[in-house]
């Protein structure tokens, strides 16, 4: 994990994939941090039911997905709409 040095699986304790977490959620947008919390979540369980690690570092952790707005059409761009619909 970039900025927590890991050198074995058995490393991966909560703290430090949290840390990891919070470091990347200051670097990327959301959505991006999610997909990575996801992304370890499912690593982490693929490592217990292959008997790599005896229990998930994440077992118990969620992370809600961040909700996006629509992107807003900036004023002029529905004045134009308006007056191309009305033109027909």
């Amino acid at each position: 994990m970039k900025g927590v040095p890991v050198r074995h699986l058995a490393e991966c304790s909560l703290p430090v994939v949290q840390t990891h977490l919070t470091t990347l959620r200051q670097r990327v947008n959301p959505t991006t941090a999610h997909l990575h919390f996801s992304k370890l979540r499912a690593f982490f369980a693929w490592c217990v039911e292959s008997g790599l690690l005896s229990e998930s570092p994440l077992r118990g952790v969620s992370m809600k997905v961040p909700k996006t707005l629509p992107r807003v059409p900036e004023d002029e761009t529905v004045r134009q709409l308006l007056r191309a619909a009305a033109a027909d």
